[in-house]
């Protein structure tokens, strides 16, 4: 499984693509303000099949908005 948090480098997405791909991951939990930060990695794992688990949030709301 992989885990995703805040970037820390510009090319951090990518390479976490290349990762995936290399290793043919299916999972990836993201922390939640993730999914609104860095929309081109999550597109781009959802593009690759991968299932993606968000975590971290205190309202059901968000939750389900997400």
């Amino acid at each position: 499984m992989l885990a995703i948090r805040k970037p820390s480098y510009p090319d951090e997405d990518e390479e976490i693509l290349e990762f995936v791909e290399k290793w043919n991951g299916s999972y990836a939990t993201v922390y939640l303000p993730v999914l609104d930060q860095r929309v081109n990695l999550i597109k781009g794992l959802i593009s690759k099949g991968v299932c993606i688990y968000a975590y971290t949030s205190n309202s059901e709301k968000q939750i389900m908005q997400y």
